[in-house]
């Protein structure tokens, strides 16, 4: 990603509205701030408060067995390249063999950093986008309406 990237305003509304869950409480499959968010939650309540996403499931495992978790993202979002990330994006990460936690990139001070429902943190973070991260990393998705 370029520094000198110029963001939509899209794009700074996704970031914006993500950072309004910062310190909600993690719960899987939970699609509310006052009981709780997962991952796949707070990708699915931005969207929909920013009426840019009408879709949700809660259709799937805590861990993941196979690719069906992607699928969700795929058949609503828009898949682009991982190298061409902006902030706004939903990024999937792999544990082991399987996609099964997303986030969404935003940045601050210009350093790319993830805001994500984080079970191990037992809430909503952002955090800078490390290697770690960057080594698990497995897919990139825009919503509708912030592709370029």
């Amino acid at each position: 990603m370029s520094s000198q990237t110029i963001q939509t305003p899209v794009r700074q509304l996704i970031q914006e509205k993500a950072r309004t869950y910062l310190g909600v409480k993690w719960r899987h499959q939970g699609r509310s701030k006052a009981v709780g968010i997962d991952c796949a939650g707070l990708v699915v309540l931005v969207g929909s408060d920013l009426r840019i996403l009408n879709y949700d499931t809660t259709s799937y495992q805590r861990n993941a067995h196979n690719d069906a978790f992607v699928s969700h993202f795929a058949d609503n979002l828009i898949k682009k390249r991982i190298a061409d990330r902006e902030p706004g994006d939903v990024l999937l990460f792999r544990d082991k063999l399987f996609s099964c936690h997303s986030a969404i990139l935003t940045t601050k001070h210009g350093v790319e950093h993830i805001v994500h429902a984080y079970a191990t943190r037992k809430k909503v973070v952002e955090e800078p986008l490390l290697q770690d991260w960057l080594d698990k990393m497995s897919y990139c998705f825009a919503y509708k309406g912030a592709e370029n």
